[in-house]
Parts: structure tokens; C-alpha cells; sequence
């Protein structure tokens, strides 16, 4: 599971490269930019989700545990 900041990294370069993509894009081309985007963000979601179950299971080291 990739860090946090990393995969918020990876979703803010994503967007902005295809904010900056977007001048002369075909509807395909958006389409599967969109896809990819929100792929992304439903990934980062699913493993914040994932960490928080396994850290209020009580599965995580104690540092980490509530």
C-alpha cells in the first residue's frame, strides 16, 4: 500500500497534467482522463478506508493504535 502523501501526489500531478492536456483533446481523449482520474481518487479512498479499519481493529503497531 503506497503512502498517502504519495498517492495524493500522484492525483493532484494527474490532474494537473490533464487540466494542461485538455486544450486540444478529443471527447475520448477527456473521457479516459476523467476515468483515470477518478480511478485514482476511488483507489486513495479505498486504502485511506482500509488503513483505518486495520488501525481501529487494533492490527497496527501500538504507536499507531486509538
Amino acid at each position: 500500500m503506497a503512502p498517502l502523501a504519495y498517492q495524493s501526489g500522484l492525483l493532484l500531478r494527474l490532474h494537473h497534467w490533464t487540466s494542461s492536456q485538455t486544450t486540444n483533446m478529443t471527447p475520448v481523449r477527456v473521457v479516459e482522463s476523467i476515468h483515470a482520474t477518478l480511478t485514482l481518487a476511488l483507489i486513495s479512498i479505498q486504502s485511506i478506508v482500509r488503513s483505518w479499519i486495520f488501525i481501529s481493529r487494533g492490527y497496527a503497531p501500538s504507536p499507531y493504535r486509538i
